[in-house]
């Protein structure tokens, strides 16, 4: 059987394109490895970029923290922070015309080296107002303080009041107290050399001397 001149064309076009096909499904899974990679690298390059720049501004990092470390309150291990917490809330609040009716203190927490406590306004009444200049008190007054969940709704007896309850997060420091030093015990006191329990070595005994022989 003899083939025409187009139809060989046609068969030889035909090889190639399934030639290729075959090429394209076997360099499937390595293209997408390599996309994958190139990916990875990508993103790796970008994390390697912001990290440089935050060491760069480590100077202006540190003086952001000193400067925040030094507005954050300070107590003694043993000294309870309920009523100093309680009474910066509630000077706010006074002053500013905001009644708070029902609150309660939660437990202290240690996250990191910083202390929390959680105070939860259960009920507090209001007007607007009065509510704006409270937030803004608690905010100016230098403490750490956090407002983290708040819920107004209007009072069903006084439309022109509002009432609610929100939670406030105290943050602070406690002192570390060292350890406490027995009287009579020198401030720098100057180490004393053990004596040591090791047995001491044997001393090797000496060859006996023999007498020369006579001549």
């Amino acid at each position: 059987m003899t083939m025409s001149n187009r139809e060989k064309v046609t068969a030889s076009i035909t090889l190639v394109v399934l030639l290729f096909g075959v090429l394209g499904l076997l360099s499937k899974g390595p293209l997408e490895n390599w996309r994958l990679k190139r990916l990875q690298y990508r993103q790796a390059c970008d994390e390697l970029v912001r990290a440089e720049s935050t060491i760069q501004e480590r100077s202006k990092w540190e003086q952001q923290y000193a400067g925040v470390r030094d507005l954050m309150p300070v107590f003694a291990l043993d000294k309870p922070v309920e009523t100093h917490w309680l009474g910066v809330m509630d000077n706010a609040a006074s002053a500013n015309g905001l009644t708070i009716l029902k609150r309660q203190v939660g437990s202290e927490k240690l996250v990191g080296d910083v202390y929390e406590m959680a105070i939860d306004c259960k009920e507090w009444e209001g007007t607007l107002d009065a509510l704006v200049r409270f937030l803004y008190t608690l905010e100016s007054t230098g403490v750490m303080l956090d407002m983290r969940q708040m819920y107004i709704r209007p009072n069903p007896a006084d439309h022109s009041r509002l009432r609610g309850s929100f939670s406030l997060y105290c943050a602070y420091m406690r002192k570390k107290d060292a350890a406490p030093v027995k009287p009579g015990t020198p401030a720098n006191p100057v180490p004393v050399a053990k004596p040591s329990a090791a047995k001491p070595a044997a001393v090797p005994l000496a060859a006996p001397r023999r007498n020369p022989p006579p001549k």
